[in-house]
């Protein structure tokens, strides 16, 4: 085990430096809770998770994101993990800031409030090649902010809560089975695939744009958009291969809807579907006024 306190060696950086990190252990006073304290600093473990742990010991979380980090602070390459925190964030909170997290493994974290390994207010942090997995509950929490999806981010065993955010990016999320994604007033423009379910609650809406591909397959079984709001498609957006539960659906432009199995409820005023443009429905199965 490694004795190396990262919090100290914070104290000798300064901004757009890079700090090379050996593979090994790191835990005990100094390596958690670490505070980037704004600076611009890229903190790379060059020997990737498997090999550089960050093990908070259920005393501390790891990563504290709070003086308006911007893109150019990165965390590369680490696992971590046994993280704990009373106000959320087991592994990692960000507020007001909007850093890189690269390359890192988050498992078997947890928080008393929300988000046991990522908790965000205010923030947009940047997520690319990451694994959240197996943590207490809710993977991440995401509040008034939204996250940049880069390469594959998989959710495992873990649900992610988002109330009036913003997924952009050219990445994928990727949502296991039995996961699910709650997306309340909230807008999607990156891509999201896996057999899990995205969920929008009552009096909520969910806007998926751009080129946003939404899609919910994985072999022969297909992931669930279980919508009790409104369900808005637009742009060039697609949405395939799922199973879609709909109170009400409104999809505008060049918007693709394909291999769906669509229901509706019945009995809701003024038409269930809207239907604009140059939409294309094919392929589907639809249960519906």
């Amino acid at each position: 085990t490694l004795k190396i306190n990262i919090t100290v060696t914070f104290s000798l950086v300064c901004s757009g430096d890079t700090v090379l990190v050996a593979a090994g252990t790191y835990k005990g006073e100094g390596n958690g809770n670490i505070d980037f304290q704004g600076k611009s600093v890229v903190l790379n473990a060059v020997d990737g998770p498997d090999l550089t742990i960050i093990d908070c010991e259920y005393s501390a979380r790891g990563f504290y994101f709070h003086s308006g980090e911007s893109p150019a602070t990165a965390v590369v390459g680490f696992k971590i993990i046994n993280g704990w925190y009373r106000e959320g964030g087991g592994a990692i909170r960000c507020e007001q800031s909007h850093p890189q997290i690269y390359n890192c493994i988050l498992t078997d974290n947890a928080a008393t409030f929300r988000g046991d390994a990522i908790y965000c207010e205010n923030a947009i942090p940047t997520l690319i090649d990451c694994i959240i997995s197996g943590n207490e509950r809710e993977g991440i929490y995401i509040k008034h902010g939204g996250a940049r999806i880069e390469g594959v981010v998989e959710l495992v065993s873990n649900d992610w809560v988002g109330d009036d955010l913003v997924l952009t990016g050219p990445g994928t999320l990727h949502i296991r089975s039995g996961v699910i994604f709650n997306s309340d007033d909230s807008r999607i423009r990156c891509n999201i695939s896996g057999p899990g379910t995205i969920k929008v609650g009552l009096r909520s809406e969910l806007i998926i744009e751009g080129i946003a591909d939404i899609n919910l397959v994985d072999g022969d079984t297909k992931g669930t958009i279980q919508c009790d709001g409104l369900l808005r498609a637009r742009d060039s957006a697609r949405i395939r291969n799922a199973t879609i539960n709909v109170t009400r659906a409104s999809f505008e432009g060049d918007v693709n809807i394909c291999n769906n199995v669509i229901t509706a409820e019945a009995g809701t005023p003024y038409g269930q579907f809207f239907v604009e443009d140059s939409v294309k429905i094919s392929g589907n199965e639809i249960h519906a006024d």
